[in-house]
């Protein structure tokens, strides 16, 4: 006979009658001592992995002709959130320890610097600060932050709100790189010895200004190739709106057919791109393709190559150059962002636990793959099964 059910969890009652025997069990263990369900922390924990939550569950179960969900969700997730969170934590001190080895330093990290917004646009409600190695590419340290308040009780709104920023949207990688940084030492007894970032320099000088490590030590600059590549592209094509229906020396527009197109202005970006990962161990070679000086074979895009000269000058300087031999991008930090966005999708707005849970969750398997799944479970206190072990494992091959 069934007595009741708590979400995904049934209890029920077996009666014999001739015996008067009576006998109770339920469909799912529970943890020690509490009223919580582990088939309903599964059930969560599921629906997180795959970036849903209560809402989609309910139709879920509607439709497979389940029970209704558990009631209590939230503590679910909550729980959830401090399980994931300490295997989150743990990953990356464990990534620390490895960046360290790998540069052969005393306690010093080069890194990568890059923000993501949970919503496109200057607007947004949630930002995410990622710092990434330079040496494994795994991510050490990330920072959430959200200017939503959610408070029902303005009178306690100075204790109890959970947002954590207060400003422009756009200052939201600022403030999380300086969070970073100011707390290397604590967290990893590290310290970021390089910044690279991309051509916003807005979260480096303000790291500079902090002078975090103190006057003996002062984090130097990197650039990423990949974006001072898109520099050129970007700088060029400025440059063709700015003179559009001018007149060059030659008596022609800048742009137009043989001249300074879209397409040629593409190719000119990848020859740039291939000139300075070309020679890595020598400035000076980044900024000539043949060692000689280049003669015209005609007269005929002399003009256009004046135009462009400034452009060119400007970001061949040594200055720039020289920021840019260590040959690495900001691409881990935006495939650890890509991910986070699958988890995290930009189309619907949620609050700061949730977008937490997501990048926790998402940090941990890209750092260790999918045994990080396996470490929440138990944190939980779940068992993860045949059937999951095996899931997971074909997932990491």
């Amino acid at each position: 006979m069934l007595k009741s059910t708590s979400g995904l969890a049934v209890s029920f009652i077996l009666n014999c009658f001739q015996r008067e025997y009576t006998h109770e069990f339920s469909s799912s263990d529970f943890h020690e001592g509490t009223q919580f369900a582990t088939v309903n922390a599964r059930y969560v924990y599921a629906l997180r992995s795959i970036g849903k939550g209560a809402e989609t569950g309910r139709m879920f179960r509607a439709v497979m002709n389940f029970p209704q969900p558990a009631t209590r969700f939230h503590e679910y997730n909550k729980r959830l959130l401090n399980a994931t969170r300490a295997v989150f934590e743990s990953t990356m001190q464990k990534a620390a320890k490895e960046a360290i080895v790998e540069n052969n330093s005393d306690n010093n990290i080069v890194v990568a610097v890059n923000g993501t917004w949970q919503k496109r646009g200057y607007t947004s409600q949630n930002g995410v600060v990622t710092v990434t190695s330079m040496d494994t590419c795994k991510v050490i340290d990330v920072d959430v932050l959200s200017k939503y308040c959610a408070c029902k009780n303005k009178k306690n709104h100075e204790t109890s709100c959970n947002s954590n920023f207060r400003g422009s949207s756009g200052m939201m990688e600022v403030k999380g790189a300086c969070n970073i940084f100011k707390r290397s030492l604590t967290f990893h007894n590290a310290r970021y010895t390089k910044f690279l970032g991309g051509g916003d320099s807005k979260a480096f000088e303000a790291i500079a200004k902090e002078n975090i490590y103190g006057d003996e030590f002062q984090v130097g600059r990197l650039e990423c190739i990949g974006h001072v590549m898109k520099r050129m592209g970007s700088r060029l094509r400025r440059l063709k709106e700015k003179m559009k229906g001018q007149v060059l020396s030659d008596s022609k527009r800048l742009s137009g057919k043989n001249r300074l197109t879209d397409s040629q202005i593409d190719k000119i970006q990848n020859y740039y791109g291939l000139a300075i990962r070309r020679n890595l161990n020598c400035v000076h070679a980044m900024c000539q393709a043949t060692g000689s000086a280049y003669k015209y074979k005609n007269n005929r895009l002399v003009a256009v190559v004046e135009a462009m000269r400034p452009v060119y000058r400007d970001l061949s300087h040594l200055v720039l150059l020289r920021k840019c031999v260590h040959g690495n991008t900001q691409n881990p930090n935006e495939s650890v962002n890509n991910v986070i966005c699958s988890r995290v999708p930009k189309s619907t707005f949620i609050q700061i636990e949730a977008l937490s849970l997501g990048v926790y969750y998402d940090v941990c398997t890209f750092n260790e793959g999918n045994s990080a799944r396996l470490q929440i479970l138990q944190n939980l206190d779940i068992e993860p099964g045949e059937y999951t072990l095996h899931a997971l494992k074909c997932r990491d091959k």
